[in-house]
């Protein structure tokens, strides 16, 4: 497994080691990856993509997923979370339709309280913003509120760019395509 993991998968060791250390690790995250490929096979994806997916899968599932199953003290056979709606998340993430910070948000209530990661977007309307025009307002509004960062960007500050763009996906909580929110700021600011 420890092989396969990182050739057919590409993992890092470090990660592979943790997906192979327990049994369950390794089979809930074979199930979701199985799940992973089908999706990409019908989205017609290359190959690249669809192994770029199942390192996403890989990280979400040794950093965000055990991270909550320690702090519950659960096992993985306790979980709500299914192999099918873990890999529907990294699916979403793929395509763009939500942010990291939503991704983990959802992930969070996934866990909590099993449902599957497009109900729970729905519900708590936390798709990708990808207005641009309401984009293109905000980014003025921004500019405004904050000058400073603004002028600073102007004589070569770069970094204050980060800043602005902190500031939009704050008030778009998290759901905004930060590509787009970058190219408005810029935009704006010239």
């Amino acid at each position: 497994k420890f092989i396969r993991f990182q050739t057919e998968f590409g993992l890092p060791e470090k990660i592979t080691h943790i997906l192979i250390s327990e049994k369950s690790y390794t089979i809930f995250f074979e199930q979701a990856v199985s799940e992973l490929q089908e999706w990409a096979k019908e989205k017609s994806l290359s190959d690249a993509d669809s192994k770029r997916g199942i390192v996403l899968l890989a990280n979400y599932f040794t950093s965000d997923v055990l991270n909550l199953l320690h702090e519950s003290g659960a096992l993985v056979y306790d979980i709500r979370i299914t192999p099918e709606n873990f890999a529907e998340l990294i699916s979403l993430l793929l395509e763009k339709k939500i942010t990291t910070p939503v991704a983990k948000v959802v992930l969070q209530e996934m866990f909590q309280a099993g449902s599957d990661p497009s109900s729970i977007i729905q519900e708590k309307d936390l798709g990708m913003s990808n207005n641009s025009s309401e984009i293109e307002s905000m980014a003025g509004k921004i500019i405004v509120a904050f000058p400073k960062p603004a002028e600073d960007y102007k004589k070569g500050k770069h970094g204050a760019l980060q800043f602005l763009v902190g500031q939009m996906m704050k008030e778009f909580r998290g759901r905004a395509d930060p590509e787009m929110v970058r190219e408005a700021l810029v935009k704006n600011l010239k």
